[in-house]
């Protein structure tokens, strides 16, 4: 789950340690003092949390894809294809279009919205919200599952993260009916760079979906169906 950090107010404090708006505060988030016991409990401190979260986490989605030749879904148009139905979606590869214009065209996913959360809320955990790992949710999509391995390696080296639990649905042993067809590498994992810590957000959990783009489509035609 989401546990909270100990709380201490400032007596004398490292200026450098904290953010400075918890300096003004008068209080500090100590660095990995986690306490299990004490969990998160509000609703808007969660999705406080994963804001921070969501926006420290892009760089290292960036470099993750750059490293293993990863696409992020593009933004789409106004328009829609012959006969109604919704435009499908469409990727771009990361290292093709970092230093360019086409950058601003990928569509960075959104938190999960309050309405979905709260469902899964009420219907599945019982209205604890440190049970809520999804609502910084992230994807990368891969042309191949070597690439995709690869962007999992790169993940696994990396220190400005803890990967807190991979959920491999492509594995044989995962029977596909369940969704679909769809099939992907699921990681929870927490930010734990200086930056994060200093901004209290290094407890939070987020979702990055690791998708061969096979599977991409599979899921994007559900969810125009749905």
């Amino acid at each position: 789950g989401n546990p909270k950090l100990s709380r201490v107010h400032v007596a004398e404090h490292d200026v450098a340690s904290e953010h400075q708006l918890f300096h003004d505060m008068g209080y500090k988030f100590v660095p990995g003092a986690l306490d299990p016991t004490l969990k998160v409990s509000s609703f808007n401190q969660l999705y406080a949390c994963a804001a921070i979260a969501n926006l420290l986490i892009r760089d290292r989605l960036k470099d993750w894809a750059d490293k293993s030749a990863g696409y992020f879904p593009l933004k789409k148009g106004p328009g829609s294809v012959e006969g109604g139905e919704q435009e499908m979606q469409q990727w771009l590869k990361w290292s093709e279009v970092k230093d360019g214009a086409d950058a601003q065209q990928v569509q960075w996913i959104n938190l999960k919205q309050h309405g979905r959360s709260i469902q899964k809320l009420v219907r599945s955990y019982r209205n604890d919200p440190s049970k809520l790992l999804d609502i910084a949710r992230n994807c990368i999509v891969f042309e191949t599952v070597g690439d995709l391995t690869k962007c999992l390696t790169e993940m696994s080296k990396d220190d400005s993260v803890c990967l807190e639990r991979i959920k491999n649905r492509m594995s044989i042993q995962y029977d596909s009916t369940e969704s679909g067809g769809y099939r992907d590498v699921c990681v929870n994992l927490r930010m734990c760079s200086k930056e994060s810590m200093a901004l209290g957000a290094e407890t939070h959990v987020c979702e990055v979906q690791l998708q061969i783009i096979e599977f991409a489509k599979v899921k994007t035609i559900q969810g125009h169906k749905r």
